[in-house]
């Protein structure tokens, strides 16, 4: 199979949304799942475009043959080799799309994402969304020298936008880049969509539902025995499900991604939570996401820095 293109990110900018959109438009196909982990975890990586292939489309190929092939999915970022792995498995003709947004918004909005995770139940125990616990958690980052040992899985490090995309460009040429702003997608998602279609060579012209929401932040674990019911989801879902199990066809494939993500929602409920940052901390991450925003604007001839006030 040709695969076209990939959404490399970046975490809460609307890449749930966008998937969401994508799988209206008949001229695109996109995995089983939403999130394949195949370029996220190297023991998947290792196992081959074909099992890629065959995994989340199946084994009728043939039907893709006319398609526009690709895969929306921020948590390729979580793997440090990411763009380099992308073209290794699909080629230098690949087309790479991220949505980009104000890395200080970006990152409260992750903070309050991640408060869900089963990966952090220990500290959701500790009541994470407490007062002013945003700004602790930003303040012992900033103040931990060996930061930099929490690489791409840190909360921080995953905004970095102008590193991920000068490393883009050691491999993909600036045309098969598209950088599409949050901010904007927000406003006029049709706008923005259609924009990636044209860059895409999809029909711009077919009716598409654009004002969906998925994946909506700001939820906090019902009980603790919830959250352990999707810490057990997660479980199956990561190491037994999608590495072990083969493709079962694409309505089933389709209500079981459903269920990942239902029961992470069963198990939370949506509140405000009441986070925020006080002026410090977010004169803190300006200064911290300052010289990567200068590194993005001089390496896509950009004005992010301005728009965003960094």
């Amino acid at each position: 199979m040709k695969h076209d293109f990939v959404c490399v990110g970046f975490p809460k900018c609307a890449t749930t949304t966008l998937d969401a959109i994508l799988r209206q438009h008949p001229d695109i196909a996109l995995p089983c799942h939403k999130e394949t982990l195949f370029f996220e975890r190297d023991d998947l990586y290792h196992k081959g475009v074909a099992w890629y292939d065959a995994r989340y489309y199946g084994k009728k190929q043939k039907n893709y043959e006319h398609k526009i092939i690709g895969e929306v999915n921020p948590r390729n970022l979580v793997n440090g080799n990411c763009e380099k792995n992308i073209i290794k498995a699909f080629g230098d003709s690949i087309k790479l799309i991220y949505i980009v947004r104000n890395p200080v918004q970006a990152v409260l909005s992750m903070y309050k994402h991640s408060l869900i995770d089963a990966d952090i139940y220990e500290d959701v125990q500790k009541n994470m969304w407490t007062e002013g616990c945003f700004d602790s958690y930003v303040k012992d980052y900033l103040n931990n020298s060996e930061r930099g040992a929490y690489h791409q899985r840190n909360i921080l490090a995953q905004f970095l936008y102008g590193r991920y995309l000068a490393t883009a460009l050691k491999y993909v040429p600036r045309p098969n880049i598209l950088i599409i702003l949050f901010e904007d997608f927000i406003v006029d998602p049709e706008k923005q969509t259609k924009k990636l279609l044209e860059f895409l060579g999809a029909d711009t012209e077919v009716p598409l539902n654009y004002h969906v929401t998925e994946n909506v932040g700001n939820r906090v674990p019902r009980s603790s025995r919830a959250l352990k019911a999707a810490k057990s989801k997660f479980t199956f879902w990561h190491h037994f499900y999608v590495p072990k199990m083969p493709y079962m066809g694409n309505t089933i494939e389709r209500i079981m991604d459903r269920w990942y993500w239902t029961i992470t929602d069963k198990a939370s409920i949506h509140t405000d939570m009441g986070i925020t940052m006080n002026q410090e901390t977010r004169e803190k991450l300006k200064e911290f996401y300052r010289p990567d925003v200068e590194l993005l604007d001089a390496t896509l001839h950009t004005d992010y820095g301005k728009k965003w006030d960094i």
